[in-house]
């Protein structure tokens, strides 16, 4: 936060830290920028109040036109550039695990091809989010992997990039995905999980090899799908009927998870 304006502007705060930051200790840089999320907002004109939407589903949070949400997604990224810049500047580029990523995919105003649904939602175009390392002498440049993982991968691979331990009773659910790419390594065979709630609307997922088992519940009223992401990223074709024990199987892993990682709500 600026402290002469009160107004949070997360690139100057991440370049003073990094410019003023003590230079015989290692760092740690969390980063998050709203944009380009709702409220849709031109990034050089400050609205005259502060949109305020009670109710939890409304459409009016995410209006906004393709022109401004273009705008922000460049502001973020020229925001992104001076970081790195900073970076390279300092002299750290060779020795900086740099990870950008997102929490989820795009919302409404936002192009998730050739994926289906958008954020809020457990289908492709909710989930499947950008991924990008940099990483000097570890990772390859210019290196793309479609190796299935999860934002979860990224705390054991951060950790070992430090040389930190683990407490042994604090197990994590992800993998040291990063050391699994550099050795060109497979990743073993594992199912991922996701639960997402609103209100009454709950979505669940599960993912183990290419098959994905996806329901939506609406109060009492719940919709099911399966899908081979394999051979249909877009969900288009449904295999719940066609593929009954498949669905069965990851319906019995997707409950085994529900019973050992409670909600909190």
């Amino acid at each position: 936060v600026n402290a002469m304006t009160g107004v949070y502007r997360p690139t100057e705060g991440a370049i003073r830290f990094l410019r003023e930051r003590d230079r015989q200790k290692p760092f740690f840089l969390y980063l998050p920028y709203s944009a380009p999320s709702a409220p849709h907002q031109h990034p050089d004109h400050k609205p005259p109040a502060p949109k305020v939407v009670k109710s939890w589903d409304s459409n009016e949070w995410q209006k906004g036109t393709r022109e401004v949400y273009g705008l922000m997604v460049g502001r973020l990224d020229q925001a992104v550039g001076k970081v790195l810049k900073t970076l390279d500047d300092a002299g750290l580029r060779s020795n900086t695990l740099v990870i950008f990523a997102s929490d989820n995919g795009g919302y409404a105003l936002a192009r998730n091809e050739p994926f289906r649904g958008r954020a809020s939602e457990l289908l492709e175009g909710g989930i499947r989010v950008p991924c990008i390392v940099r990483w000097p002498g570890v990772l390859p440049r210019g290196m793309v992997t479609d190796r299935p993982a999860i934002t979860l991968d990224l705390t054991a691979s951060i950790l070992r990039a430090a040389g930190a331990r683990l407490p042994a009773d604090r197990p994590l659910d992800g993998i040291d995905i990063l050391k699994r790419i550099e050795k060109n390594r497979p990743i073993a065979h594992r199912a991922l999980f996701w639960r997402a709630r609103r209100a009454d609307r709950t979505w669940r997922a599960v993912r183990q090899g290419t098959l994905k088992y996806v329901s939506r519940q609406d109060g009492e009223r719940v919709e099911e799908h399966l899908f081979d992401l394999g051979r249909d990223p877009g969900e288009k074709k449904d295999l719940l009927a066609a593929r009954p024990e498949d669905a069965r199987r990851l319906k019995k892993l997707l409950a085994q998870w529900e019973a050992e990682v409670r909600p909190a709500r």
